[in-house]
């Protein structure tokens, strides 16, 4: 899946919808995610003009406050699996 604009873009490649859709339905019964551990696998996070002077957690911060909503992601996975 890939962040695209205000939504995400899900690649389905050769899986089927149901088990994308599943994987969605599981990921909403799941307790919401700390961001750090989300993004700390990553390597492309330094998007502002001065983001390679912070720590690794200002840095996850920054981000996260800049480009991550998990609470409106988790409401809008709840509402799916509602339905």
């Amino acid at each position: 899946a890939n962040a695209d604009g205000i939504g995400v873009e899900v690649q389905k490649g050769d899986r089927t919808l149901e088990y994308i859709a599943d994987r969605l339905i599981d990921a909403g019964m799941e307790t919401l995610p700390d961001a750090n551990e989300l993004l700390i696998a990553r390597a492309n996070l330094g998007r502002e003009k001065w983001d390679w002077a912070l720590s690794r957690p200002l840095l996850y911060a920054n981000y996260a406050s800049l480009y991550l909503n998990l609470d409106e992601a988790m409401d809008w996975l709840h509402r799916l699996n509602c339905e």
